[in-house]
């Protein structure tokens, strides 16, 4: 290669990473449509004056999207953005793109994202089912303090899903979930 053509080389590469434009602070505005549309109420990190939902209502899920997909393109992306953005994507039928969004939450300290992890690892939605690794990111939720992941290990335990059949291991976690004012534990 000739002296000449390196340095243009050099030189388109400088321009082309100069014209990339990587957002330094997630907007408040695609923050806020993220958490409205797409933040669950069991998420502890959701901002106290969100209500979430459990579901993403069908009509909203374009919105949840392009809001969630904005907020996490910045560096300073909060972890609950990656995981209400994993959940646009599962409500957006997306469940390989959700596992990647999860992941991203789970690798930031989510346990609601754990147990969103998990969920999908249990169901082999997105990923190939493995049980044991739901049964892992259940517990790393549980132990975090999540009572979703307390009330889906007392689910595996009591209905033998990827472990033996043990009731009294199940109504322990049952009792922490409950501890914990899970509705679902009750």
């Amino acid at each position: 290669m000739n002296k000449t053509r390196a340095v243009f080389i050099v030189a388109i590469s400088i321009v082309a990473s100069a014209c990339i434009v990587v957002p330094a602070h997630a907007a408040p505005s695609d923050i806020e449509t993220c958490d409205r549309l797409a933040a669950h109420p069991d998420d502890p990190d959701k901002p106290a004056n969100i209500k979430g939902s459990f579901d993403i209502a069908e009509p909203d899920i374009p919105a949840a999207m392009k809001a969630c997909k904005a907020a996490a393109e910045a560096h300073d992306a909060p972890r609950r953005i990656w995981f209400e953005l994993g959940r646009a994507y599962e409500f957006n039928r997306q469940p390989a793109e959700a596992v990647s969004a999860y992941r991203k939450a789970v690798e930031a300290g989510s346990t609601t994202a754990m147990v969103g992890l998990g969920a999908l690892y249990a169901n082999g939605n997105g990923v190939k089912a493995d049980l044991g690794e739901a049964r892992k990111l259940f517990e790393r939720a549980a132990a975090g303090g999540d009572s979703l992941g307390m009330t889906n290990l007392g689910a595996m335990y009591g209905a033998g899903i990827g472990v033996p059949v043990n009731f009294a291991k199940a109504r322990i976690w049952f009792a922490k979930a409950v501890a914990a004012n899970s509705a679902d534990a009750m």
